[in-house]
């Protein structure tokens, strides 16, 4: 699913559905389309990730609630690689990339996992706490957010999420 100029905020997010198990899409980023928005839900407790590959600039990788509130970023230098992972609770979830420096464009691919944990059911917890800019934990029992930032070496290519809910 190739991104575009009109989903540039999260009211156009493009609609990626509900989340079962992994996703890959690719976008382009850079100069003239600076930010791109997914919108995806998942049904249950899941274990999820994010990861953002094949940048040829600057680019941050977030993950925000239904309200617009970060839940987790990834703001590595350079060309490298982004990526974040944890828990996510039911809910309505956006992916966002954006470029932090000027640069021509740049394709990149975004792997995303959700994988619902055993016993995750549909879960209304508080899964819409934090903002706050890194990890955070909303914590108060069941739909917890938790999210971490993870390393990616410098000179990995591609990009790929995987989650592990089990």
């Amino acid at each position: 699913m190739p991104s575009s100029k009109n989903d540039n905020s999260l009211g156009k997010a493009q609609n990626l559905g509900t989340l079962g198990s992994s996703l890959v899409v690719g976008g382009k980023i850079g100069q003239k389309d600076k930010v791109d928005f997914l919108k995806f839900s998942v049904s249950g407790s899941s274990s999820f990730s994010a990861t953002l590959t094949g940048l040829k600039g600057n680019v941050d990788l977030a993950i925000r609630d239904k309200n617009g509130n970060i839940l987790a970023q990834s703001r590595r230098p350079g060309r490298k690689s982004e990526s974040v992972a944890g828990t996510l609770g039911t809910g309505i979830f956006y992916v966002q990339v954006k470029a932090r420096t000027s640069f021509p464009s740049s394709r990149y691919r975004l792997s995303l996992s959700a994988i619902l944990k055993p016993g995750g059911g549909t879960d209304n917890g508080g899964n819409d706490g934090g903002g706050g800019n890194g990890n955070t934990d909303t914590g108060g029992g069941g739909g917890n957010t938790r999210l971490k930032e993870i390393p990616i070496p410098s000179g990995a290519g591609g990009l790929q999420v995987t989650a592990d809910c089990s």
